[in-house]
């Protein structure tokens, strides 16, 4: 991206974004998945505010996943 290519337009190979198989980013401990910090960070990270964010920074090198 800093020479100022496209992975969407300058690739030589793309995956599919229908793929079925996605990273997982977001983990926690056993038993602590309902917990009020965790629930907080996901709902902050799934935010609109932060997809519009990775398509403005990366323009299509990464795809949000939510």
């Amino acid at each position: 991206m800093a020479a100022g290519l496209s992975p969407q337009g300058d690739s030589l190979a793309l995956e599919d974004v229908n793929t079925p198989y996605v990273t997982v980013l977001i983990v926690t401990r056993a038993g602590h998945e309902n917990s009020k910090g965790l629930q907080a960070f996901v709902k902050a990270y799934q935010s609109p505010e932060v997809k519009a964010f990775v398509e403005k920074t990366f323009k299509g090198a990464y795809t949000t996943a939510w």
